[in-house]
């Protein structure tokens, strides 16, 4: 462990000027937005990296990329291995081929770690609340990730989880959301995901268990972390719009932090994007950052609309990273990039 004993997050550059909408004006297109770029040197007081979709078996070229970041953490966003299976047995060799794998060795060694799951590593497509085996697999997660004992989500259903840093100068909160184990079946029209209100997404456990832990007046910082985009909406495949009353339920939580600042960051996708939106009486943009993936990519991605995208797509095999700083007056900002192979910064994008 790290002297960050629970970590969070971190960012590098760039500042924009840009116009958002909110959820409710969907049929309106925003600009994309300039971005400028700092002509500060960053000193971030945490740095944390995060990605998704690594398959165990295949090349995985970013772990060294992801050492010469140095960040504090590293954070997992989902389909940390393709599990896709109802025998346990092959399930935690799986794990085991991913934990021992000589490079992310390194990284277990060097940072902490964190993770929540999506659904190849719960252990079915697309799978909620039927799949069979979820508390086996569940247990298999948190071994993975050497979630210690002691921790009370060993003793509750779900992946759920919390974890705090607190530095002298800044305190960030992460909440790891189980968009699986309680997850309802989405409604469908014609073999398409419906707009049709209803169906839940995180079980009523787990809401009252996220709305406690956004009460947290000590932090600066909430990022909520998950499988699944949280705030594009436009494209066919799995995102909480989907879940229309969830997601409202969880705008509606968001809105009521006005001191603290909240971030997504989510997975599954094979590639890399920023959504954000305007909430009616939130005082601070919402921001989604998807991170995906780490072994394979969109290689054929010809463009897909975003209404709430900031910057661009990154459809090559990549990280995230975030951090969080001060910059000359004193003030918190947070940073975003996007890193590849090679050490490619792919995107830079100043947050806050």
């Amino acid at each position: 462990m790290s002297y960050f004993s629970h970590n969070i997050v971190s960012f590098c550059a760039i500042s924009f000027t840009f116009v958002l909408i909110s959820c409710s004006q969907a049929s309106k297109k925003k600009p994309i937005p300039t971005p400028i770029i700092p002509d500060q040197t960053v000193n971030p007081i945490v740095q944390i990296a995060f990605g998704s979709c690594n398959k165990h078996d295949e090349d995985q070229p970013l772990w060294d990329e992801l050492l010469n970041q140095k960040p504090h953490a590293w954070v997992w966003l989902g389909d940390n291995i393709y599990g896709d299976t109802e025998d346990m047995a092959l399930f935690k060799k799986k794990y085991d081929e991913q934990f021992n794998q000589i490079n992310y060795a390194k990284v277990r060694s060097t940072m902490d770690i964190y993770g929540i799951w999506d659904d190849h590593d719960y252990g079915k497509n697309n799978a909620g609340q039927e799949y069979k085996m979820k508390r086996e697999s569940r247990d298999l997660l948190f071994e993975f990730i050497e979630l210690p004992k002691s921790n009370g989500a060993w003793n509750r259903e779900g992946a759920y989880q919390s974890h705090t840093i607190h530095t002298e100068d800044i305190a960030v909160k992460l909440l790891l959301i189980d968009s699986r184990y309680f997850r309802e079946e989405p409604s469908r029209k014609q073999n398409k995901y419906s707009k049709e209100y209803g169906p839940d997404i995180l079980g009523e456990d787990q809401w009252q268990w996220l709305e406690n832990e956004l009460q947290d007046d000590t932090v600066d910082y909430f990022i909520l972390a998950n499988g699944i985009q949280v705030i594009a909406e436009d494209h066919k495949y799995e995102k909480w719009a989907n879940f229309p009353s969830a997601r409202e339920r969880l705008f509606n939580l968001v809105k009521n932090i006005t001191d603290q600042k909240v971030i997504f960051l989510s997975g599954d996708r094979h590639l890399s994007e920023v959504s954000a939106v305007q909430l009616e009486g939130l005082p601070y943009p919402l921001y989604d950052i998807t991170s995906s993936g780490m072994t394979h990519s969109y290689r054929n991605f010809r463009g897909e609309e975003n209404q709430h995208r900031i910057g661009d797509v990154i459809a090559e095999k990549n990280f995230g990273t975030l951090l969080f700083y001060k910059n000359s007056e004193g003030d918190n900002k947070v940073l975003f990039q996007a890193w590849g192979d090679d050490n490619a910064k792919l995107q830079e994008l100043e947050l806050y």
